[in-house]
């Protein structure tokens, strides 16, 4: 009986280890079947990733595995069609951006020269129109006092219009010099030690009321002398241009220029009011822009190109100083610019210079 059991047992364990071994090996071979079309499966979506598109997956087990891998080889066919696309349209893209930056500079060039062209003609023409202008002033200046004979009163008031008109031609000429100047670069700052004094004394002596108006001029400033270090020329257009817009505007009441100064902020304040025709309020910020009209109509009343309040904005600027206006339509207006007493050079984007 035993020897039996014990024969049973071997067969038992000749089964165990047969049947071990065949599922091992079925097992692997399974396992193969699964694991090797995945692992081929991965190294070809790496292979893909790292931009060689060309490349295809190839599993043939006909089962999830190869569908996964036919859509890894659709997809890869996909991002092909979409990548050549894209460089022909950033080729497309490239080729027409350097067609629009050719011609940007073309454009640019020709509007560089024009522009040139034109600082070019105004200075010119501004030149060589002052010089018979200042010939005709001074031959009606003659004639008015009576150096080529005695005038009477009519011819007198006559004369004094045609110079009154040349004047204002005049001072027109030099405006479009002075927008010529700052449009190209080309102005220049002398800082040297000036007399306030004198020069509003200047000033003032240089100011008669127009025979067609009826004002009054108040001049407020201190008598004692103050000087500042500041570009003298520039300051005088300043006020001149402020005091000739304000008398243009104003035919009846007054016109006052003040002028003071604050030693603990080192700042001059000049002021030009008037009772004139006053500025509208969305008029405002516009007023110191080239060309700019309060009226542009053709029959306007007030003659003038515009630049005067442009230059003055200009002239402050490049002297680190500030303008402020207040204005009233139908009261007056009342402009306030603000200069330090020593003008640095670094306040200036232009050239400056320090006039011993």
């Amino acid at each position: 009986a035993l020897a039996n059991v014990e024969k049973l047992k071997r067969y038992a364990l000749i089964l165990l280890i047969v049947g071990l071994v065949v599922g091992a090996v079925v097992i692997a071979w399974v396992s193969s079947r699964m694991i090797g079309p995945i692992r081929e499966l991965h190294q070809g979506a790496e292979i893909i990733g790292s931009g060689n598109l060309d490349y295809r997956v190839n599993i043939k087990t006909g089962d999830e595995i190869e569908w996964l891998a036919q859509e890894f080889n659709k997809m890869a066919g996909e991002l092909t069609v979409s990548y050549s696309t894209l460089e022909q349209r950033v080729k497309d893209k490239t080729a027409q951006l350097a067609e629009a930056n050719s011609e940007l500079e073309d454009a640019n060039y020709s509007l560089v020269k024009a522009n040139k062209a034109k600082d070019e003609f105004l200075g010119v023409m501004s030149h060589e129109l002052r010089t018979p202008l200042n010939v005709v002033l001074g031959y009606s200046q003659m004639v008015k006092e009576g150096l080529f004979g005695q005038v009477n009163p009519e011819q007198e008031r006559a004369l004094q219009k045609v110079i009154m008109r040349s004047k204002e031609l005049l001072s027109m000429i030099s405006e479009i010099l002075q927008v010529t100047s700052i449009e190209a670069g080309k102005l220049k700052v002398e800082i040297q030690e000036i007399n306030l004094g004198e020069l509003l004394d200047e000033l003032k002596a240089t100011y008669e009321i127009p025979l067609d108006k009826e004002l009054t001029f108040n001049w407020d400033y201190p008598s004692e002398p103050w000087s500042m270090r500041t570009d003298g020329d520039k300051v005088k257009h300043i006020l001149q241009n402020l005091i000739n817009n304000a008398i243009k505007f104003t035919d009846e009441g007054r016109v006052a220029v003040s002028a003071r100064y604050c030693t603990e902020t080192e700042m001059a304040e000049f002021k030009v009011a008037d009772t004139g025709t006053g500025i509208e309020d969305e008029l405002l910020p516009s007023i110191f822009e080239m060309f700019r009209q309060l009226d542009s109509s053709v029959s306007r009343n007030h003659e003038g190109a515009g630049l005067g309040l442009y230059i003055v904005k200009k002239y402050t600027d490049v002297l680190g100083g500030k303008i402020d206006v207040e204005s009233t339509v139908g009261k007056g207006s009342v402009f306030t610019v603000t200069l330090p007493l020593v003008t640095r050079n670094e306040a200036s984007p232009f050239e400056a210079h320090d006039v011993a």
